[in-house]
């Protein structure tokens, strides 16, 4: 029997690789332009208003780390955890992040335009109101996270996960959406382009608010006309 080619593929999040020391810095390195900082692991650090476009994290793990409003443009992150960091208002213009874990993390407004992401891992993250205009996910997973008002627009989200997460009023118009699986998550309000659905995953009551933004009214079949 051969297999049917509409069941969705599983979806194997490569995991970032550790850095090569248990140590902790004493102190929060300098961010700056251009810089390669590798194999850190960093604890309760203030970076919040780093300007540092171009910089290479590899193999990191940053715990309440204060990143808000960090200018990072273009920045490279390879194998990076981040735990409970405070990222609200951070600037990621066409950064490249690969085998990238989020736990407890705070995106309020944080900003990845044309960005990509690959390996992507966010758990318990609140991200309301973040901006991923035009930003690619690749093998990527959103669980338990606070995406209401997050955008979208125009985003590759194919075949990406969004489980028990909150999109409510999030922006998803011309996004790529093939394969991407949003059940359990909370969609009211979601603005997607109804031309642009083929392959989207829902549950049947997100189902119902789709047809809702289509004007469709719904009745039972024995009630009058």
């Amino acid at each position: 029997m051969r297999p049917d080619p509409r069941k969705s593929k599983v979806m194997r999040i490569s995991p970032p690789e550790a850095p090569a020391t248990d140590e902790v810095a004493d102190e929060a390195p300098v961010l700056e332009s251009g810089e390669v900082l590798e194999d850190l692991r960093l604890r309760d650090a203030d970076l919040a208003d780093a300007s540092a476009p171009g910089v290479r994290l590899e193999r990191v793990a940053l715990e309440r780390v204060a990143l808000a409003r960090a200018r990072l443009a273009r920045a490279v992150v390879v194998d990076a955890r981040f735990s409970a960091c405070d990222m609200a208002g951070s600037q990621w213009e066409r950064a490249h992040l690969g085998r990238v874990e989020m736990e407890g993390c705070r995106l309020v407004g944080a900003a990845f335009p044309r960005a990509d992401f690959t390996d992507l891992r966010a758990t318990d993250v609140n991200a309301e109101m973040a901006m991923f205009i035009g930003t690619v996910f690749t093998a990527t997973r959103f669980e338990r996270c606070n995406l209401r008002g997050a955008s979208f627009e125009g985003a590759d989200l194919r075949n990406a996960v969004f489980r028990d997460c909150d999109l409510r009023n999030a922006d998803l118009f011309n996004a790529r959406l093939e394969g991407a699986d949003l059940r359990g998550s909370s969609i009211a309000g979601v603005r997607v382009d109804l031309g642009k659905l083929r392959g989207l995953v829902l549950d049947a009551s997100q189902a119902l608010d789709i047809v809702d933004q289509m004007g469709v009214t719904i009745k039972p079949r024995d009630e009058d006309a």
